[in-house]
């Protein structure tokens, strides 16, 4: 049975999300980094990858 994922764990991914998309107000997405997202969510960089493969879109 796939486990749900905690509200932590969806807020984090919810406040990485809206990072991403305040800082493409600002700038374009490939000029953007990890680091910056991380930063802008008040996130460890650890915690992106805990929820994102990389910032590439397939």
């Amino acid at each position: 049975m796939k486990q749900m994922p905690s509200k932590t764990a969806q807020q984090s991914k919810s406040w990485l999300t809206l990072s991403l998309l305040e800082l493409m107000k600002e700038k374009s997405f490939s000029d953007i980094t990890i680091t910056e997202i991380a930063e802008k969510a008040q996130l460890d960089r650890r915690t992106f990858y805990r929820h994102f493969h990389s910032k590439k879109i397939y």
